[in-house]
């Protein structure tokens, strides 16, 4: 019973997140060629995973001895053996359970796994002591909202909904929330959409009403991340220089640690961006996914922004095509596919938080009842901390 009702959380959170969360593009590494047996089959996703894995220097799994208990054992199954084919699940599962990558999930598309997923982080936080079910706070966010406030959608390119909320409490501080970012997609479109109408009502008034607003609530919880340009788009509002917020890192050849040196990332400024003087909190909780943990990092190096709630997910590696990085999602043609990192990401304090999660300032969690009643605590403690 208990390990159904795992099973299924591991698959809703994995089309949640790993389907939304940093755009996948992804790009087929390997020839279309028919791998008839699972010896075949394992040998190729090991040596994928050993190029194109870049966690290799932080993993704590020993991949030269996956390959030695593992081969073998994969040696003896059948592709046609439904028994076999569950076997082969289990030591999938077995072999990435205790992988680094936030973001790491294996899809399967042969005959008799097809539709099943691996997704060990999601496997761990379910697992972990503190997990709850994600909150829709959203729901009675808008009751704390001034009247007046706007909310609207967008269907982005790859047919998610965005959701865009912002208002005003008690006409002096500015909230705003998105459900996924693609935010500059929806602002630029050529077609009008009420997503664009309201960041244009939530970026008036951070300009406008600037000296009238006594602080900002961004509130990226339950947002799976998504389109990388969104840093400089949305973040880059609240600067007037270039912020330099940690470090990127690629491979650089087929060797496990074969590592370009650290390159700083940053993020540019808006057109239109400014230094807010005024008090910005960051709402985030657990399932602050990818680039939303990116953004809530970015603005945390200002030095008037502080983060309420609960610790990230821990998914902070960038993700791209293949073809872009030589590192990253690869797939067996007609067996599975892997979504995995295509670059490591440390933060400007110089600490890794893959697989960890951000931590906030002030850690606050959701007591259930509370939020049945219509009360959320993350939010009252924000606006607890900025009266």
């Amino acid at each position: 019973m208990i390990r159904n009702r795992i099973i299924r959380l591991v698959l809703i959170l994995s089309l949640l997140f790993a389907e939304s969360s940093c755009k996948k593009e992804m790009d087929v590494s390997t020839p279309k060629n028919n791998l008839q047996s699972f010896d075949a089959i394992f040998k190729s996703y090991w040596t994928q995973m050993s190029t194109n894995y870049v966690y290799w220097d932080i993993d704590t799994t020993n991949w030269d001895n996956v390959y030695k208990k593992y081969q073998p054992l994969f040696s003896n199954l059948k592709t046609n053996n439904n028994n076999d084919l569950n076997t082969a699940f289990s030591y999938f599962e077995s072999i990435t359970q205790g992988l680094t990558d936030g973001h790491y999930t294996i899809n399967f598309n042969l005959m008799g796994l097809s539709g099943r997923y691996i997704y060990p982080a999601a496997t761990r936080k379910i697992a972990a002591k503190q997990f709850h079910t994600p909150y829709n706070y959203i729901a009675i966010d808008t009751v704390y909202l001034d009247k007046g406030f706007k909310s609207g959608y967008f269907i982005t390119s790859d047919n998610k909904r965005l959701q865009v909320t912002s208002g005003l409490i008690n006409n002096q501080i500015l909230y705003f929330n998105c459900n996924l970012f693609s935010l500059k997609e929806a602002f630029t479109s050529k077609e009008k959409n009420t997503a664009a109408e309201t960041l244009s009502y939530f970026f008036n008034r951070l300009k406008l009403k600037k000296s009238l607003l006594t602080a900002v609530i961004v509130d990226i919880r339950n947002n799976p991340g998504g389109n990388i340009e969104d840093l400089n788009f949305f973040v880059g509002h609240f600067i007037d220089k270039r912020l330099n917020f940690g470090y990127t890192r690629y491979k650089n050849g087929g060797g496990r640690k074969n590592y370009t040196p650290w390159i700083s990332a940053a993020i540019n400024p808006d057109q239109d961006g400014e230094s807010l003087a005024m008090p910005i909190i960051v709402l985030t909780d657990h399932f602050t996914v990818s680039l939303a943990e990116a953004a809530a990092m970015a603005l945390r190096c200002l030095p008037n922004v502080s983060i309420i709630g609960e610790q990230t997910w821990g998914a902070t590696g960038p993700i791209t095509n293949y073809g872009v990085y030589n590192a990253g999602p690869f797939e067996i043609y007609g067996i599975l596919s892997v979504y995995t990192s295509s670059a490591a990401f440390k933060y400007i304090d110089g600490k890794m938080y893959e697989g960890i999660g951000f931590p906030p300032d002030l850690q606050v969690t959701t007591d259930p009842g509370n939020f049945i009643n219509g009360h959320d605590d993350i939010l009252d403690k924000a606006l607890q901390t900025v009266r």
